[in-house]
């Protein structure tokens, strides 16, 4: 009967051992859908303060110049160089 009764319990801790590590694993899972969800949130688009495009400040296009011409200027080799 001693025998009995030092198996039985060993059989119950393992069992419980095993639902403890179930239960965090559910609980760790539940953790990274959290993290997750909360960083799609996060994800905000960068909108300029002065004109309020999306681009991020000081990256404004002056008035009545248009990207083509920003980009043909900006490609222009610069005079003061070497």
């Amino acid at each position: 009967m001693s025998n009995e009764r030092s198996t039985k319990p060993a059989g119950i801790l393992q069992l419980d051992k095993e639902t403890a590590y179930q239960k965090e694993i559910e609980m760790l899972k539940k953790k990274l859908e959290k993290a997750s969800l909360e960083a799609q949130v996060k994800k905000v688009q960068e909108i300029c303060d002065f004109c309020q495009e999306d681009h991020p400040n000081g990256h404004c296009i002056p008035e009545g110049t248009s990207e083509e011409e920003q980009a043909k200027y900006m490609g222009r080799p610069n005079p003061y160089s070497g």
